[in-house]
């Protein structure tokens, strides 16, 4: 399924695959899991509308409202509400709300009890998830849908994906990243389809992200976990595609 290449260590920063990782595993390598060491949520509002609109009525909807991630766990994902215009002249108005999961591991504490071995590899593995309300989207028929009249999909699945964050960031300011890694993560895929059943599988290499933050080519910035669902956006009703992810790193070195 995957170029053997890609499966081999030989070359410093090449992704490993599925087989060489487990390989170095079951070889007894050394090897550390980090948890999530620092998070924030950070939303980025934006108004959409239905009908005529007023000077003066409210137009934005409020800030998301939901319980605090737990320990090791960051929110992501997207949610529309309505809002209902004040009177004299109502007029409802949408807001979608994009929230990023920013997140980030210590690395320092691991390293420094590993001087003097290798970091042959590092996986970033999805681990948890859980919706914060159950998951709905109303999508609208394909634009392509030779049907007339065509009706919307409804669905309880939604998809994320995870990039690495290319800013830095404090967990005290919430104002959405405005940069995101131009570099894809290195392998198997970026996605994450979340439903109220769970998440898909996701277990990526980051071997190279994390061999650059450490020899100073790249500074650590952690990684990003934005919503990727266009439907979501654009469907006609109040859409909720948010979760509580929770992800571990794990590092493996040589021997001495």
């Amino acid at each position: 399924m995957y170029a053997s290449e890609r499966d081999s260590p030989s070359r410093p920063g090449r992704p490993f695959g599925v087989a060489a990782v487990i390989a170095l595993l079951a070889s007894g390598c050394p090897t550390e899991e980090l948890g999530i060491s620092r998070q924030v949520m950070r939303e980025a509002p934006s108004d959409g509308s239905s009908g005529a609109c007023f000077a003066g009525l409210p137009t934005r909807g409020n800030r998301l409202r939901i319980e605090p991630p737990g320990s090791g766990e960051v929110v992501a994902g997207l949610k529309t509400s309505y809002q209902a215009g004040a009177p004299p002249f109502p007029c409802n108005r949408w807001t979608y709300m994009p929230a990023q999961g920013v997140f980030d591991f210590e690395l320092a504490a691991v390293l420094a009890a590993n001087q003097g071995r290798e970091l042959i590899a590092a996986q970033l593995e999805l681990v948890g998830f859980r919706a914060v309300e159950p998951i709905h989207v109303l999508a609208p028929p394909p634009r392509t849908d030779p049907n007339v009249g065509a009706l919307p999909e409804r669905r309880t699945h939604c998809q994320v994906r995870v990039e690495t964050a290319a800013e830095a960031w404090d967990p005290r300011d919430e104002q959405p990243l405005r940069k995101v890694s131009s570099r894809p993560l290195s392998w198997p895929k970026q996605h994450i389809q979340i439903s109220n059943e769970g998440a898909s599988d996701f277990w990526v290499d980051v071997t190279p992200e994390v061999q650059d933050w450490i020899s100073g080519v790249r500074p650590q910035h952690g990684f990003v976990v934005v919503p990727d669902d266009q439907a979501a956006f654009d469907g006609p009703d109040s859409n909720s595609c948010l979760g509580y992810f929770r992800f571990v790193m794990r590092l493996i070195f040589s021997d001495e």
